[in-house]
């Protein structure tokens, strides 16, 4: 078995273990998700006015007992952040993300304590685990231009990685060793959990909808209103005469989901603007709306079903509630023992 000491760390944009969700918390069981867990796609583009500079390699911004963090590398780790987020629509500007230096810097001084405890108990990675883990990260990109413009943009290179999943293996495998395994939640942990959680098991009110669009823009003169009215008008007509809605939504939709017929799958309140919101869920199933206005223009909306709101039953959600309560133990034995490395280490910010 050959071991593998890392020099630099890999940004999570290119490899994601249980260790970095662990330090990274979780979030309850039934709780509604606000945020992509997954690295950003692989086509993703960083510009020049977007990309942070990640030239400073020299500079230390923190040591570990013997071990460095540059700000190369905690730039690394802030330009995965900013990218993450642009992926998603939002900017992150420069303040914003200075705002969060410090707390990046601790998670990755977390990172480096899990990793010296796991090289001080002998537990390495393998050549076939590592390769696994690179053939994986590569994986995530459409071609290999796209994985090496990533690695350019962050200043990384192949070996850079192949050391990183090194690392992080080896706390993956210490952390399950120490303290997954040796971690059990009964199932009576899981129904008090349950029965003081209800609220966190009631499945909302959906429907499955399809719909027609006719856009209006949104400085449209009142003539160019009055023309996509007429049209959403005669399309409405040519339904209410037998024609079928998705062959309709195909062929006549101005909306993205025009080639699978307009159909939009299922959808809860508060996921759609308010007076198509309110139209759908005023719908029967089967049923065709009038025209309903919006922001977007002109719609018909067609329900196919009607989920009432409903609880979870406990047999139904037990698995998940043991495997987040087992997560949240975890969470907190490595919590304390990350701390209890950090009384003995030598740590200096710069």
């Amino acid at each position: 078995m050959k071991s593998h000491r890392p020099s630099k760390r890999i940004p999570p944009l290119l490899f994601a273990t249980l260790a970095a969700s662990l330090l990274a918390g979780t979030a309850p069981v039934g709780a509604e998700e606000t945020a992509p867990t997954s690295p950003p796609a692989a086509t993703a583009e960083v510009t020049a006015q977007d990309k942070a500079p990640l030239t400073d390699s020299a500079t230390v911004v923190a040591t570990i007992n013997d071990e460095k963090i540059t700000k190369l590398e905690l730039d690394r780790e802030l330009e995965v952040i900013r990218q993450r987020f642009k992926e998603r629509g939002r900017d992150v500007n420069d303040a914003q993300l200075e705002e969060i230096r410090g707390e990046v810097l601790d998670r990755m001084i977390r990172r480096e304590l899990l990793y010296l405890a796991s090289r001080d108990a002998g537990v390495t990675a393998t050549d076939k685990e590592i390769e696994e883990g690179f053939q994986m990260v590569k994986a995530r990109y459409a071609d290999d231009e796209a994985f090496r413009k990533t690695l350019a943009d962050l200043h990384l290179t192949e070996e850079i990685i192949r050391k990183d999943i090194g690392m992080e293996t080896a706390v993956k495998k210490y952390i399950d060793d120490r303290f997954v395994n040796a971690t059990t939640v009964t199932e009576e942990e899981a129904r008090e959990y349950y029965d003081r959680s209800k609220e966190n098991f009631i499945q909302p009110e959906s429907v499955h909808a399809s719909h027609i669009l006719i856009k209006v823009e949104e400085n449209a003169s009142d003539e160019d209103k009055k023309k996509a009215r007429e049209k959403i008008e005669t399309i409405r007509k040519k339904l209410a005469e037998g024609a079928d809605f998705a062959a309709t939504a195909k062929e006549s939709s101005e909306g993205p989901s025009a080639p699978k017929g307009g159909d939009l799958g299922y959808f809860r309140r508060g996921q759609m603007v308010k007076p198509f919101e309110d139209a759908a869920f005023a719908l029967k199933k089967d049923e065709m709306s009038d025209v309903v206005e919006t922001q977007f223009g002109y719609h018909l909306i067609k329900v196919h079903e009607k989920v009432e709101e409903t609880a979870i039953a406990f047999a139904d959600i037990k698995e998940r509630i043991m495997e987040y309560l087992k997560k949240e133990k975890v969470q907190k034995q490595v919590n304390e023992f990350v701390e209890s490395l950090r009384s003995k280490a030598t740590i200096k910010l710069m």
